[in-house]
Parts: structure tokens; C-alpha cells; sequence
């Protein structure tokens, strides 16, 4: 009978889960601990799938996502995930709008976020219940279809639309059931704010965010929509890297703005 002291199973997984996690660029690492610690990651470390373009290879990606932990399809390879992948897909980051890469899109039938170009997910016929989504959506629909399967599940909006767009019926974006967390990219969509806050009654945050302005909130000319603690005036930082590791640690732009609500509805922050 040994005397050395062992961690139950169930707690060491949980331990290294977390520690994986909590500091995402120790994952690799962590693998190489033992076996089972291997069976338990690898899943986590397969979950975020790039598929670049000339414009951001291998080499480029490392360096925006700080060493953390990814599947990435280069363009010489058949645009799909191995089958032994598949199940571990999570987080799609698909630079390219190839049409091709709709078999990239089936072969990640769980996904839970996506963006930039996500237009092959609407070809899909059983599109992944996402949560979160990033795009352009002009660019994704036409006309934009805010009742369109994609959004059944998705909690969180970050829409990349740079002009506002009047043939755009944008009260739509009330009609998406789950809608806790919108940002838009663009000041131009400013006077559209307020009539968002009053029709998505679920909405928790909705995020401003830009490149930085010299005028910042003064931009903002509607005193209730200055006033409302969901609305929150953020910069723009390094997207990729933000992006990434927010789906791997639940650290990003998003619980950054949750927290500047709190703090709004306890009296302790301007929203900028």
C-alpha cells in the first residue's frame, strides 16, 4: 500500500482543466505531463480551428495568438478537419470565403463560435448552434435575415458592419431569441443605439467598439443612451489574439465589458 498522498482522479482532471485554462500558452506543455493529463486537454487544445490566407500564415498567426494552442488547416491542405478532430472543434476563425471551404464548415458540426467570414455556414443544412458571431453581416447576407437559423442559439454579436446601411431593417436584431451581447464597429450606427436597447429587452452589454476617437463619448448625444449602464465605449485592441483567447479562457472584450457594466450599475464608472 502506497503512502504517497493521491489527488482523486476527477479533482486532478478538474486541476489541470483549469490550470490549462487560466494560462492557455502552458497548454502544450501540459500535455506532456502524463497519459490520461493528455486525454483529458487534448480536447481544449484542438478546439480552435484557423484557416488562414496569403495574408496571415502559419508564422504570422503564432505570433498574434502568443503561442496558443490551435488546429490550423493550411492553404495546401484539403479544407477539412481529420476525423479525429472533428468532435473537438469549437471555434472556427475562417479568414477565406472560398467556397470550398463549406466542407471545412461540415466538418465542424459542433461549433460554438465563428467569424469573420462565415457565409458557409449558412449553406449548411443544420447550421452548428454558435453562441458567438463575428462578421459582417452584409457581407453574410443578402438581404441581412435576422430570422435565419444561425442566430437560434447565439448569445453574443460582435457585428463588423463599417456603414449603416438604410436598406438594412435593423429592428430585426430584436427577433434574436437568446441576444445578451451586441457591439457594433462603426460610430456611424450610434443614432441606431438607444431604439436597440429599448427593443432587445434581454440585451446585458452593447458595446461601441472602435479605433479610438478624440471625442470618445462626447459622440454620444442622446443623454439616456450615455446614461444606460449597458452601454459601453471600448477601444479596439488586437482582435485575433483577443478573440482566441477569450474562447479559450472566457477572458476577452466581452467579460471586459461585463465588468465595466457592473461597475456602472454600482455608480462607479462612466461608460467610457
Amino acid at each position: 500500500m502506497s503512502l504517497e498522498p493521491r489527488v482523486p482522479p476527477e479533482l486532478e482532471r478538474l486541476i489541470f482543466e483549469m490550470a490549462a485554462r487560466t494560462h492557455p500558452s502552458s497548454m502544450l506543455d501540459l500535455l506532456l505531463v502524463a497519459r490520461r493529463v493528455k486525454e483529458w486537454l487534448q480536447p481544449l487544445s484542438h478546439s480552435v480551428v484557423f484557416c488562414p490566407t496569403q495574408y496571415l500564415e502559419q508564422e504570422d498567426l503564432h505570433k498574434k495568438t502568443c503561442g496558443y494552442p490551435h488546429v490550423y488547416i493550411s492553404r495546401s491542405a484539403p479544407p477539412e478537419l481529420p476525423p479525429d478532430l472533428r468532435s473537438s472543434a469549437r471555434h472556427l476563425w475562417l479568414i477565406n470565403a472560398s467556397p470550398e471551404h463549406t466542407t471545412l464548415a461540415l466538418s465542424c458540426p459542433l461549433l460554438e463560435s465563428a467569424g469573420p467570414h462565415a457565409k458557409q455556414l449558412l449553406a449548411l443544412p443544420n447550421p452548428p448552434p454558435l453562441k458567438r458571431l463575428a462578421c459582417n453581416l452584409r457581407r453574410l447576407f443578402d438581404p441581412v435575415d435576422f430570422t435565419h437559423p444561425i442566430f437560434a442559439h447565439l448569445t453574443h454579436l460582435d457585428m463588423w458592419d463599417f456603414r449603416f446601411g438604410r436598406e438594412v431593417d435593423w429592428s430585426g436584431l430584436a427577433s434574436i431569441p437568446n441576444l445578451t451581447h451586441l457591439a457594433f464597429s462603426a460610430i456611424q450606427f450610434l443614432p441606431l443605439l438607444p431604439k436597440v436597447l429599448h427593443t432587445c429587452a434581454s440585451l446585458r452589454v452593447l458595446l461601441m467598439l472602435v479605433a479610438p476617437h478624440p471625442e470618445g463619448t462626447r459622440l454620444v448625444a442622446d443623454p439616456d443612451l450615455a446614461a444606460d449602464p449597458r452601454f459601453v465605449w471600448m477601444r479596439r485592441g488586437e482582435y485575433v489574439e483577443d478573440w482566441h483567447f477569450g474562447v479559450l479562457t472566457g477572458v476577452d472584450f466581452w467579460s471586459r465589458a461585463e465588468d465595466w457594466v457592473d461597475q456602472r450599475r454600482l455608480g462607479e464608472g462612466e461608460s467610457q
